[in-house]
């Protein structure tokens, strides 16, 4: 397996996949929501996190008209009336989506902080759906919801993380995330080791060094993850056949953690990794193809593509941040 070079991979079939899948999620009748779609995890936040970098390997200016709807949707919603903390998962939900996607917008977080949980075994996370749909909607997921928070806070400027009101919030962010990452898997541990890359006091030099090695550790000879690295996971009797060796989302969701862990673009482990998401991108569709982790959908279904969706973002994302550095 050779150094990966421009040119092999299909950034332009992965952008039409992507923006593809927006279109149809805006069409679907469970997605309409006051001021435009709804946010998932699967499909719109990794479209939101990844379609910038792809934008910015092909020179376009201005966000897709895929992004401008979801993004005016959520800054739309920000005005309604936020429940009391431990509410009905919706709207806490989305509302940690919301601080991702519009930061530094401080709103967008003082919003997410008026969901955050303040009493229970959760305390310092947010109310999440736990419905037994791995990998984002399980029992462990508070865990999860909370690195995404952190990854809100760290984009926003210090002064906005110092107000008095604010200052505590973070602080029991942090505290839940220290206290309960024995045992998380290590999908939650990867949000974990993103959000810390830009927000000190979540993980020490030491804790953020032991677990990129262990990350690494977790590669396999063919340069992949496979799923079974990131769990466990729940059985599910009527899930469809996880395909054996490494997996497209799972050495996706790695590679992109890595990058913004710090890992340098002349390290081989990466590129191999890489090289490895470039020779699987299906040349029809520009997707990295995944069957649901959970049930067998319908064919042609909006949900039996919602792993593949995940997958691909991260996988693009990865590969056009790699295309994007000064030096490869």
């Amino acid at each position: 397996m050779g150094v990966l070079t421009a040119g092999d991979w299909e950034s332009q079939l992965a952008a039409r996949y992507l923006d593809s899948r927006q279109e149809q999620w805006a069409a679907w009748k469970p997605t309409q929501a006051a001021g435009g779609p709804c946010v998932s995890c699967h499909t719109n936040l990794t479209y939101l996190l990844s379609r910038p970098a792809i934008r910015r390997l092909h020179n376009e200016s201005s966000p897709t008209l895929h992004e401008a709807a979801l993004l005016n949707g959520l800054r739309h919603r920000l005005s309604q009336a936020p429940p009391s903390p431990g509410g009905k998962p919706g709207y806490s939900v989305e509302s940690v989506l919301a601080a991702v996607a519009l930061a530094p917008d401080p709103a967008a977080l003082d919003r997410m902080w008026s969901t955050q949980l303040r009493e229970g075994p959760n305390s310092g996370s947010w109310n999440w759906y736990s419905l037994e749909l791995d990998p984002w909607e399980t029992a462990a997921s508070p865990y999860y919801a909370a690195t995404l928070a952190a990854y809100a806070v760290s984009l926003m400027p210090g002064e906005y993380r110092a107000r008095p009101q604010v200052a505590p919030r973070i602080a029991a962010l942090t505290a839940y995330l220290r206290d309960n990452q024995a045992g998380q898997p290590m999908h939650n541990r990867l949000g974990l080791l993103w959000s810390s890359a830009r927000l000190p006091g979540l993980l020490t030099s030491a804790q953020r060094g032991a677990l990129i090695a262990e990350l690494w550790k977790l590669q396999q000879k063919d340069h992949g993850w496979t799923l079974d690295s990131l769990g466990p996971w729940a059985h599910h009797a009527g899930a469809p056949a996880t395909p054996p060796g490494s997996h497209a989302y799972a050495t996706a969701l790695a590679a992109f953690t890595l990058q913004r862990a710090g890992a340098a673009h002349s390290d081989r482990r990466l590129q191999y990794a890489l090289n490895w998401l470039a020779e699987r991108q299906d040349q029809h569709s520009g997707a990295w193809n995944v069957p649901s982790m959970n049930k067998v959908y319908p064919s042609g279904s909006l949900q039996e593509g919602f792993l593949s969706d995940a997958a691909t973002a991260f996988a693009a994302a990865a590969l056009a941040e790699f295309d994007l550095a000064p030096t490869r």
